[in-house]
């Protein structure tokens, strides 16, 4: 994707109130230190920094107030935890299907969300006013991970859709965040 493209799009997703930073180009790692408390919503600050190239996209979801679902496809050669070892269930999209059935509803699917490169996906929620979620991703979870504030999520797409794609093998869902 072309930088300005790129900085379209970063500048669309702060008018959303999303706080954005620079990722590395073609990386998930951010281009700067201290991207959380740098990641801004200020368009000049933005422009700027696109404006040196053709960074990815990354949102810093705990100041952007967003909850990000990691819906992910097993590595190889990975055990499932044991609560979900169990028939129908193969990926993080089937693990989240058996949450919403056991708790009697819906799986948020009506909101933003991006194909991982792996071949997961990411879900934008909007985060719960009065509860605050941390990052889990990296340990042995019994649910999809949700990154909050301590890793940074990355978006795909372009001006006109939903979220940004760092690479061209990310693809969105247009949608808002539910919550």
């Amino acid at each position: 994707m072309a930088s300005d493209e790129l900085m379209r799009a970063a500048l669309s997703h702060a008018t959303r109130g999303w706080h954005i930073f620079p990722l590395r180009p073609n990386d998930k790692r951010p281009a700067i230190r201290d991207w959380e408390t740098r990641a801004t919503t200020d368009p000049a600050r933005i422009r700027q920094a696109w404006a040196q190239g053709p960074f990815g996209i990354g949102i810093a979801c705990g100041p952007s107030d967003l909850v990000v679902l990691d819906l992910d496809r097993p590595k190889p050669d990975t055990l499932r935890p044991v609560e979900w070892d169990r028939p129908g269930i193969h990926d993080g999209a089937d693990v989240l299907a058996a949450l919403a059935e056991d708790h009697g509803v819906e799986p948020p699917l009506d909101t933003l969300a991006v194909q991982t490169g792996s071949g997961g996906e990411h879900l934008y929620l909007r985060a719960p006013d009065d509860l605050r979620i941390r990052n889990s991703a990296g340990s042995s979870t019994s649910a999809p991970a949700a990154a909050t504030s301590s890793q940074p999520a990355r978006s795909c797409g372009g001006a006109a859709t939903a979220a940004t794609a760092t690479t061209s093998s990310h693809h969105c869902r247009t949608g808002s965040p539910t919550g």
